[in-house]
């Protein structure tokens, strides 16, 4: 570490691959009604103008207030195969590192709430071909 640096710990957490663009999934008819959460400002406190926290070092706090609650509802309501988190991130870069850090490992946010690992997902546009809603057709 150079001197005068700050070492945050996120820093070097492993990513999830993004989602990469393909043929819309089964048949949504088949598959009962699925639902996409936003994580940034809606599981958490960004733009919280209460929140006192760290913001290099995110901790429980981060978590907006009764969201993980809510989405164990949704778990419960949809069924955890049904209901995805998705956000927009730089691919592998520190936001995508951070946040991955913190729902895994600070909050355990797949053990608290229900949702699977495998339908967190992260696009790297808001729109387009590679944004939220084309993620949300493929879901």
């Amino acid at each position: 570490q150079k001197r005068g640096t700050v070492s945050r710990s996120w820093t070097t957490y492993p990513t999830s691959p993004l989602l990469k663009p393909t043929a819309p999934q089964a048949d949504p008819e088949k598959q009962g009604p699925r639902i996409g959460i936003d994580i940034g400002g809606v599981l958490t406190r960004e733009s919280d103008p209460g929140y006192r926290g760290s913001l290099d070092e995110w901790d429980s706090s981060w978590e907006a207030l009764g969201a993980f609650e809510a989405v164990s509802r949704i778990v419960d309501v949809f069924g955890p195969e049904n209901v995805f988190l998705v956000s927009k991130v730089k691919p592998g870069g520190s936001m995508h590192r951070r946040m991955e850090q913190w729902m895994h490992q600070t909050v355990k946010l797949c053990e608290t709430t229900g949702i699977l690992k495998s339908n967190i997902v992260f696009v790297r546009s808001v729109d387009g071909p590679t944004g939220k809603g084309a993620a949300a057709l493929q879901l």
